[in-house]
């Protein structure tokens, strides 16, 4: 009898030490899958030039007619933009990072604030509080993270590599996944940055349908 105890406490560990390894791994296989979708594409194309100086702005310029044929090129460039055909870099930090409400979020997670703010419904709330009590981040190997398009995953020294004259299109960092107990729902935060006034960072709500995870809604908490 000692014995058959000893072996159901056994295998009863063992698939919960399972199921949180599953749910672990999944956290990475969900940054991969939804990595584009999070990033976007608009980067694959060259950036655009600076506008041009509006004329009433501009003391200097005396032909409007000049300036009516600099607009237009402008809104050419804008209108169709031209594939960048160089090296898009991305730095992706190798740690799934720990996410903490400030008191803005805080004040947010009431009923009627959420209601009004959030683009799910109010039974997220209590999945969002327990991202903001997870307390270990974990690392992770980047090579796990493939779906990139046209993007190029690089380590942080291979980013601030200026000489290769590649393209730096960003920074990203990802937090841990806070999942619900029927591991139907998802929460986590990420964020990109540009550039010194370029960036910005979002709360994500997954849900798995017909056994995959989708984007169900994304709240942007900061943009710059």
């Amino acid at each position: 009898m000692r014995v058959l105890s000893t072996i159901i406490i056994f295998g009863y560990l063992t698939s919960c030490s399972k199921a949180n390894t599953d749910k672990d791994s999944e956290e990475v296989k969900i940054i991969n899958q939804h990595f584009l979708e999070l990033v976007g594409t608009n980067w694959y194309y060259e950036a655009p030039p600076i506008p041009p100086v509006p004329l009433s702005e501009e003391s200097t310029r005396e032909d409007s007619l000049r300036f009516l044929e600099e607009s237009l090129e402008y809104g050419d460039l804008i209108e169709n933009p031209q594939l960048d055909t160089s090296t898009l870099k991305i730095y992706l930090h190798d740690t799934l990072t720990t996410y903490k409400a400030d008191a803005f979020l805080e004040r947010m997670l009431s009923h009627n604030n959420f209601e009004a703010n959030f683009p799910v419904d109010t039974t997220w709330i209590k999945l969002v509080e327990k991202l903001n009590h997870i307390e270990e981040p974990k690392a992770f190997d980047i090579k796990q993270i493939t779906e990139t398009g046209n993007y190029t995953i690089v380590t942080e020294s291979e980013y601030n590599d200026t000489s290769d004259h590649k393209r730096r299109v960003g920074i990203m960092t990802n937090s841990r996944i806070a999942f619900s107990l029927d591991y139907k729902r998802g929460v986590f935060y990420y964020d990109f940055t540009c550039g010194g006034l370029c960036g910005w960072g979002s709360i994500v709500f997954i849900e798995k349908q017909k056994g995959a995870w989708k984007i169900v809604g994304e709240r942007q908490m900061w943009v710059s």
